[in-house]
């Protein structure tokens, strides 16, 4: 979420309604998720539940355990608005960035995973592991849009707009 706040923070001057759009749709979707049940602070109450399954001592009393984990499952198996808004918003912003002083490849494989990321969200009951594909493009531009950041986190904000140096 900090990654994506700072890259919609160094494309304002590119497009400044474009820019804000594209950074509350990406960052609404992690602020969000924290409060599905299956992501986020959520995914404790799995260990929650296993942990008071273990200290009940009746088969009715676990199966209320049980049948709660199942829901949290369930859940996070649902097809959720949240990881599409997250990817759209990916999308984009990279497509902002073709405009940047960004290296073009990294706005690209942006705009792939945005891409892929739409199509895997949507179908991610249907994907299985190959949702995993999806994963590692998303982990592969954070990480190279983080170190494209740190490394012109020192220069001039007119650079990122405009590709060039001003004084």
């Amino acid at each position: 979420m900090v990654v994506v706040l700072a890259l919609a923070v160094s494309l304002y001057r590119l497009g400044k309604s474009a820019a804000t759009i594209a950074g509350v749709i990406a960052i609404s979707s992690w602020a969000v998720s924290f409060a599905w049940p299956t992501t986020g602070e959520g995914s404790l109450a799995m260990v929650v539940l296993s942990d008071r399954y273990l200290t009940t001592s009746t088969d009715t009393e676990r199966a209320l355990f049980v049948a709660g984990a199942e829901v949290l499952l369930a859940l996070n198996d649902t097809q959720v608005v949240i990881g599409v808004l997250q990817t759209l918003g990916i999308l984009l912003l990279s497509a902002l960035m073709l405009r940047s002083a960004f290296p073009p490849g990294l706005a690209r494989l942006g705009m792939a995973t945005g891409a892929i990321g739409i199509v895997s969200e949507a179908l991610r009951p249907l994907l299985g592991w190959t949702y995993a594909v999806y994963g590692l493009l998303l982990l592969g531009w954070l990480i190279w849009l983080a170190v494209t950041l740190w490394r012109i986190g020192i220069q001039p904000v007119e650079i990122m707009a405009t590709g060039r140096a001003e004084r």
